[in-house]
């Protein structure tokens, strides 16, 4: 079947999110793949996890931090934390849900409170399977409690799994420390899961509920990364890419990466999380050859190859690298560059210019590294950009644009706390650069002279090149705007195959807001 891609821009504001996803059509794991590139500041991470659903990405293969600044990673370890979170209230929530048993109320309530706070304690098997041999007695025990209220057949519960852990041989690591935040979990629970029962819900299917009262009931507790949204625990074995140990990297990522969340003032781990982590490594394709499931690129698939990393990039001069532009952590940024046939992207963080031309250099001079050996022969041109920086004037400069000769650029931008984004200096090189056809914007918030928008007129007037999507609201500084700008390209692998002329062409599809609609602008390259 033939292979597709799509690129898409997600609007988080001044910061940045992009996801590529490659897709033939069918539903086996060699059929699609997807990567998700950083996510914004950390309040924006519920708004990525809502744009990346199922229907848009089959499944999330990786997720790439292009370096370690608040605004590319923060949303991403908000986003793992509360996969962390999700996972390990599921835990419980799932065994809670299938032992909580009883005839009266109070023997419903007192037996899942009693599984729910033996399993934060540590009784669950490999993975958070159930232990029966340790479960079955806390569930006969529990069960004999009489007709009492909820908060006392809960404790009664509760009790009762005391008292066969105090002699358990053994237990896993305890899910919830605090004794006090397990006891109100563990009595959330009991009441769910009754409740749940009177409502004719039988078995796992009380699991959702269960969870949620969990997630209520230590919500105050939770690591405030974590607890800003619930996952459905997509993400548990999704293979992270970023730059290795830095000294900008956030305290709580690498405990994020392996599925430790925070809850009080202990951290817990979330059985069944199972997330590789990478180093991205100059020259190599990382959307297939990287993570588990690892496997050489299939026959005119979409690829994504690391161009740059840590300073250095791949083919440049020795005397060219490492890159100094006295910004260091935005140096480190990871430079990607997605090869579709005769179609080529690039994106690349806050990359500075210095490290975008040689980027451009390499690629256009020697080609792309080819997995099977040997390199992919030099493109015409790259295609579409992601301006670097989100526009700012660090990045994207005329010898780059120069080089790549883009037909189609990309700003991820905003105004925040000082932050304007794109700089003039960027649109005007956009505007004079002649294969520039368009630049779309994920919004405009400040007065910007060849952007109509951001001046209150009209979008789309004549000679204009500019195009910001969405309503570009005030309001869309906010994370939860629901008509954000978002932006996705579109490309077919007999588009990407067709020989120069009208059929090698790409799609840009975006909220138009002054004709009130979705818009797809094609362009040819």
């Amino acid at each position: 079947m033939p292979w597709n891609l799509a690129i898409h821009t997600i609007d988080v504001g001044r910061g940045e999110s992009s996801l590529i996803v490659a897709t033939n059509g069918g539903g086996g794991p060699d059929d699609s793949r997807t990567m998700l590139v950083d996510g914004g500041l950390p309040a924006y991470g519920s708004t990525v996890h809502r744009y990346v659903t199922p229907a848009r990405a089959p499944r999330m293969n990786h997720i790439l931090a292009s370096h370690y600044d608040d605004d590319h990673s923060g949303g991403l370890l908000s986003l793992l934390l509360a996969d962390n979170l999700h996972n390990l209230l599921d835990t419980i929530a799932q065994t809670a849900a299938t032992r909580a048993a009883g005839a009266t109320r109070a023997k419903r309530v007192a037996t899942g409170a009693a599984v729910a706070f033996a399993v934060a304690s540590g009784a669950y098997g490999a993975g958070g399977a159930p232990l029966p041999s340790l479960l079955d007695p806390i569930v006969t025990d529990a069960g004999t409690v009489g007709a009492v209220g909820d908060a006392a057949a809960a404790d009664s519960g509760i009790a009762a799994a005391q008292r066969e852990l105090d002699y358990a041989p053994s237990l896993q690591p305890t899910l919830i420390v605090a004794n006090a935040v397990r006891r109100n979990a563990a009595r959330a629970a009991g009441i769910a899961a009754a409740n749940a029962m009177a409502a004719g819900g039988v078995g796992a299917a009380n699991a959702v509920a269960i969870r949620t009262a969990i997630f209520n009931a230590v919500r105050s507790r939770v690591d405030p990364q974590a607890a800003r949204f619930e996952t459905d625990g997509r993400y548990r074995t999704t293979h992270v890419v970023d730059i290795g140990d830095s000294a900008h990297q956030p305290e709580a990522w690498g405990k994020a990466v392996l599925g430790w969340v925070r809850i009080g003032s202990f951290w817990g781990r979330a059985p069944g999380v199972d997330r590789a982590r990478t180093t991205a490594l100059l020259g190599t394709e990382i959307l297939w050859g990287s993570g588990p499931n690892t496997t050489a690129p299939p026959p005119n698939a979409p690829a994504v190859f690391v161009l740059a990393a840590r300073k250095m990039v791949w083919g440049a001069a020795p005397g060219k690298v490492p890159i100094a532009s006295g910004q260091p952590d935005n140096d480190d940024s990871i430079g990607l560059v997605v090869r579709f046939n005769q179609f080529v992207h690039y994106t690349g963080g806050d990359l500075p210019a210095e490290g975008e031309e040689l980027v451009a250099a390499s690629v256009m001079t020697k080609g792309l590294p080819n997995p099977a050996g040997g390199l992919y022969p030099a493109p015409q041109r790259i295609a579409t950009i992601k301006c670097g920086h989100h526009g700012a004037n660090t990045s994207t400069s005329d010898l780059f644009l120069a080089t790549a000769k883009p037909v189609e650029a990309f700003i991820s931008c905003g105004k925040q706390a000082g932050f304007q984004h794109p700089a003039q200096a960027v649109v005007n090189r956009l505007v004079a650069s002649k294969p520039v056809e368009k630049f779309h914007l994920t919004n405009c918030k400040y007065v910007t002279d060849h952007v109509p928008a951001s001046n209150g007129q009209v979008q789309v007037v004549p000679g204009n090149k500019s195009r910001v999507c969405g309503d570009n609201a005030n309001v869309n500084i906010a994370p939860h705007r629901q008509q954000r700008g978002d932006i996705c390209l579109r490309i077919s692998e007999a588009e990407s195959t067709a020989a120069e002329g009208p059929g090698r062409r790409f799609h840009v599809e975006y909220l138009e807001d002054d004709t009130n609609g979705a818009v797809t602008d094609s362009i040819t390259f």
